[in-house]
């Protein structure tokens, strides 16, 4: 079969195979799926009721996507106002990374002893498969240095997980591009922040810049997969975003992904590479202005924001889940030893629910007190009450979290209220003012 049908409280999840895209699906939609399935036909004939003209319609979309007849149905059991299991888990392989990034929020460096092992990792992927999630993004450190990422994504993609990941770039030699180019890896995501030595040193070190996009050019010759550029927006690039565009494109990209700088890892002691909410919010209404009119060489990937009035492609968020930020509703995260938690972005050893040697992943999802806590936040009154609410999901609770201590805060970023900014703002390394760049 080539769809996978997994229940859920709204209806059900169907997983494409072949396509590797999820589809929600409600309630009158599913009983016109299983009506199909002739023998599934009496067991769901109390179905939700609809007349012939819907069941119709809802008939002719499912048999153009394929689905009908075509469709595995898992018995899995619903849960209760929340997903049965993730839609994909975020993954850091290994804390190990030949660079010192000034704004890394897992303080990656130097690898842990504690790091999974190679049958931990592969065990991992087996409890995946078991809970009908199938996606896993792999991050770290740098995932290229561990020793397992191979043996890793080969036996995820053997299992039918849909696999992408994240690198510097600075690891891809011509046999590593060539055993990249080999796989069915999803997206490569490289991490490109500037667009010329100076500004990329700022942040990454001398000398890492030509290194980079040596790495990036093999992997552009050699892998015919998607290849996007992840842009970390801070001090240093907010007002020349357009040049790390225009870089990207040149090399080849077919998409580059924009996200705040994270108050977490090493950031924390790094605030002068934190722009001001009104240099965020001007950068993000350019990049906005960028996509909607299709100036922009290559598409543009943008956090939530109320300016962008073209939508982006695919299925977006499940509305039945609420606003607010999709940790614990749609992922989690496994640290490189194991730990889970809603989101990797607060640091080690914040909001974990176990760990993966002694706790399954799907009792955390559905038991974990840190997974409960960020599901009960809807957000708080002045988000709640703001126009923006459905385009911006309320903004991100780390940074509230970092910024005023508590999840329920509004970003220090919102799109509407003008937020006290916190010290350190306009200091650069060296003392001076980040305008030289």
């Amino acid at each position: 079969m080539s769809f996978i049908l997994r229940n859920e409280f709204f209806g059900g999840l169907l997983y494409d195979v072949a396509g590797k895209n999820y589809y929600h699906l409600d309630h009158a939609t599913v009983a016109v799926l299983r009506s199909a399935n002739v023998l599934c036909r009496e067991e769901y004939s109390d179905s939700p009721s609809i007349n012939e003209a819907e069941q119709a319609a809802l008939r002719n979309e499912l048999s153009t996507l394929g689905a009908l007849g075509n469709t595995t149905f898992l018995n899995n059991t619903p849960g209760e106002g929340l997903l049965s299991a993730p839609l994909r888990v975020f993954y850091d392989i290994t804390y190990r990374c030949s660079e010192a990034c000034k704004h890394c929020f897992t303080d990656s460096g130097r690898g842990e002893t504690d790091e999974l092992n190679l049958e931990e990792k592969t065990g991992l992927i087996d409890q995946l498969v078991d809970m009908a999630c199938f996606r896993v993004s792999i991050a770290g450190g740098e995932p290229l240095l561990d020793q397992h990422f191979f043996p890793f994504v080969d036996y995820a993609l053997r299992r039918g997980i849909d696999v992408s990941f994240s690198t510097n770039a600075a690891a891809v030699t011509d046999s590593v591009a060539e055993r990249l180019a080999r796989t069915n890896i999803r997206t490569i995501n490289v991490s490109l922040d500037g667009w010329d030595e100076q500004s990329f040193a700022i942040v990454r070190g001398h000398g890492r810049f030509p290194r980079v996009l040596q790495g990036i050019d093999r992997l552009r010759r050699k892998y015919s997969g998607r290849l996007a550029a992840k842009c970390t927006i801070m001090r240093t690039n907010v007002g020349h975003l357009e040049r790390i565009i225009a870089l990207a494109a040149e090399h080849g990209f077919d998409a580059i992904k924009f996200n705040g700088v994270r108050l977490a890892g090493r950031a924390r002691t790094q605030e002068w590479l934190f722009p001001t909410q009104d240099e965020y919010l001007q950068a993000l209404s350019s990049l906005a202005d960028l996509h909607d009119t299709g100036h922009a060489p290559i598409n543009l990937e943008l956090p939530a924001n109320p300016y962008q009035t073209c939508e982006e492609g695919g299925a977006g968020s499940i509305d039945e889940l609420g606003p607010g930020c999709y940790a614990a509703k749609e992922s989690l995260c496994v640290t490189p030893c194991g730990d889970i938690t809603p989101c990797s972005s607060f640091g080690r050893g914040r909001f974990t629910d176990g760990n993966v040697r002694v706790t399954p992943i799907l009792e955390a999802w559905r038991c974990g007190s840190s997974m409960s806590l960020f599901r009960a936040k809807k957000n708080n009154p002045e988000c709640l009450a703001c126009s923006a609410l459905a385009a911006c999901r309320g903004g991100c609770h780390q940074r509230a979290f970092y910024m005023y201590g508590t999840l329920d805060d509004v970003d220090p970023y919102c799109f509407k209220r003008k937020n006290r900014p916190w010290d350190g703002w306009q200091s650069t390394p060296d003392g001076g003012q980040h305008g030289a760049l």
